[in-house]
Formats: structure tokens, C-alpha cells, sequence
């Protein structure tokens, strides 16, 4: 069985029935959502009762920091009354994170991050995997990990791009790292062949958000999970195995390990 370890089924245009019978046509029975709001957790429900009795679709309820960045006070702890809510459903927490590629003021960069670590508190009772969301923030996502009084038991980094040394402390933490297309866009071989390979996760993160108002730049389509097999091939060259199928079956097992309900 293979399954994306990062996903937005939620979010695709058209028919969602037609499109996990392609999944599956290829191969891949399962997938992991990443949460974004409360709209979107909504239809990650209503996906997992149609289509859930033979694909496997892990639920994950968060606050993405793109969809709360305007937030008001009053709507951000409104938001989180409602996560509050939904949490002890949850198979994953998240996904939750920093993003500075989106803020660039350093008040903003400051609210997004008390943000965050409101959030971290939340979930820390659950005891759930952690999906996190981190672009040019680890200098400031890694201290707030660490911090005793929050730190989680396990969870994913997904779409990974960082250094040796970045993912180091992610794995020291417990943390898996999950690779999209956007992480292995450029040569990561020293990076795939460092990183522990019952430690490895591979997704879509699809379909990209390159319209989403909070980060117009143009960004290749990612058009749907099926784009797994692929970087399976990639991996699988990094680690000189014979194909990307010894990939995936190690990543699916990878999968089991982090999320307790698989």
C-alpha cells in the first residue's frame, strides 16, 4: 500500500470520487490531509464519510498560518475555540507552522509566531502528530520545539527545505521529514542519503495553493498524489536501490510508525 503523507484533497476542483479512482488506478490507497481552516475541515469530514470505506484518508485539523494571517483577535480565538472542538477527532494536528515568506514585518513575524505557539500549547494535550508548516522560519520554529513546557511527541516537517544540520535537530526532536516536489526541485542526494531512512516521507502537497492570495509568486502545478511516484524514483537514486516501489513501501511504513490509527 502506498499513501501521500501530505495532501489537499479537500481543496481540488471537480469530482473527488473520480479522482481517488485514478489514485488508486495508480496504486495509492491513502492519503493524509493538511488542515487549513474550519471550512476546510469540514470538507475533509465530508470526504472521509463518502469516500473513506476503501481509501484511506487521515484527518488532520489545524490553522495554517496563510489562512490566519488576517485574522483579528476575536477571530483567532474563535478559530481556536473551534480546533479545541475537533482535536480529540483528529488523527494528525496540524498543520500549523511559520511562515515568513508571506510576512516580512517583524510585528507581523512576531503576532504569526505567538500564534503558533498558542497553537503548539493546544494540541501539546492531545499527544497527537504534529503536522508543521515552516518556510525561511526555522531559526524561530526550532526554539519554540524545544521549549519543554510544549514540546511535542512526534510529527512531520512537511515539503522539508533545510540543511543537514536543520534536519538534524528536527530528527533529534523526533520529528519525520516529508519531501515534495518543491523540496527535491533541486539536487538533495547528500541530503536524501544523511537523512534516516525509516525517517523519510514523501507527498504532493497537492494541488499547489500558486493562486492563493498570500503568495501569488508562480509556482509549478502539482496535480495531484500521484506525482509521489515519481519522487520515489528520485529517492530511490540517492539511495541506490533498485526502484522507487522499495521507497514507497519503506515511507508507508514510515507512516505507520508516526501515525498511531494507521
Amino acid at each position: 500500500m502506498f499513501m501521500d503523507a501530505h495532501c489537499h484533497l479537500s481543496l481540488y476542483e471537480g469530482d473527488p470520487q473520480a479522482k481517488v479512482a485514478e489514485l488508486k488506478a495508480a496504486k495509492i490507497h491513502g492519503l493524509c490531509f493538511g488542515g487549513y481552516d474550519a471550512d476546510e475541515w469540514q470538507r475533509q469530514d465530508h470526504l472521509i464519510q463518502r469516500l473513506g470505506d476503501d481509501f484511506r484518508m487521515v484527518s488532520a485539523y489545524g490553522l495554517h498560518p496563510w489562512a490566519i494571517e488576517h485574522y483579528s483577535d476575536e477571530m483567532w480565538q474563535q478559530a481556536l475555540n473551534q480546533l479545541a472542538k475537533k482535536l480529540p477527532d483528529a488523527e494528525l494536528c496540524g498543520e500549523l507552522g511559520l511562515d515568513y515568506a508571506i510576512v516580512r514585518d517583524e510585528q507581523a513575524r512576531l503576532r504569526q509566531k505567538a500564534r503558533f505557539e498558542q497553537q503548539l500549547s493546544l494540541c501539546e494535550p492531545f499527544a497527537k502528530p504534529l503536522v508543521i508548516h515552516c518556510v525561511r522560519a526555522h531559526h524561530h520554529l526550532l526554539p519554540c520545539l524545544k521549549e519543554p513546557s510544549r514540546r511535542p511527541s512526534s510529527g512531520m516537517i512537511h515539503s522539508f527545505i533545510g540543511s543537514e544540520q536543520i534536519a538534524k535537530q528536527y530528527l533529534d526532536l523526533g520529528f519525520y521529514l516529508s519531501f515534495s516536489p518543491a523540496s527535491l526541485s533541486s539536487d538533495r542526494k547528500a541530503l536524501l542519503k544523511f537523512i534516516p531512512k525509516d525517517r523519510l516521507l514523501l507527498e504532493s502537497d497537492a494541488p499547489h495553493h500558486k493562486t492563493h492570495v498570500l503568495y501569488p509568486q508562480q509556482q509549478p502545478a502539482y496535480p495531484d498524489s500521484r506525482c509521489i511516484l515519481q519522487l520515489a524514483e528520485v529517492v530511490a537514486d540517492a539511495w541506490q536501490t533498485s526502484s522507487g516501489t522499495e521507497v514507497l513501501q519503506q515511507c508507508y511504513e514510515n507512516l505507520k510508525n508516526l501515525i498511531p490509527t494507521l
